[in-house]
């Protein structure tokens, strides 16, 4: 492996190559490592940084993906070059599974009822922090909540 320019030829075989595989742990520690250091938690205004954690979380997306290959010791690797799948159209495919993720969310945050009556409140915190010799945890939370 060529250290140069930040390893841009593993990284560029990682794109183009077939899984499954499993990257140079070294490598994804120190991006990773890297991402984490340079990049300050909050901004200067004191908000969340949130390209720092789409940075990392870009990296460990790309990791994550390899999880879903199926491995089968026994199958040698295929090299027919019309079937190979490379890494970036892996991905390509996990966005659409991302895609029905964000519209899940997308959907709650939607429909999300938000509190602000601080009686109501203090009673769901009593109730989800009841001492520990009580055995009912907040069945009546979600009544509180929809107003029942």
């Amino acid at each position: 492996m060529d250290p140069s320019r930040n390893m841009k030829t593993y990284r560029q075989h990682l794109l183009n190559a077939t899984p499954p595989l499993v990257p140079f742990f070294p490598i994804v520690i120190k991006d990773l490592f890297f991402i984490h250091e340079c990049n300050a938690t909050k901004t200067a205004t004191g908000l969340i940084n949130f390209d720092k954690l789409r940075l990392l979380s870009s990296v460990i997306r790309f990791i994550d993906a390899f999880r879903y290959v199926p491995y089968d010791p026994n199958v040698q690797p295929q090299f027919d070059p019309k079937k190979r799948r490379s890494t970036l159209e892996m991905l390509n495919e996990s966005h659409l599974e991302k895609a029905h993720e964000v519209h899940q969310i997308r959907e709650f945050l939607a429909n999300l009822q938000v509190v602000d009556n601080m009686r109501v409140l203090s009673k769901l915190s009593r109730e989800a922090e009841s001492p520990v010799g009580r055995s009912k945890r907040s069945a009546s939370i979600p009544k509180i909540i929809m107003g029942l």
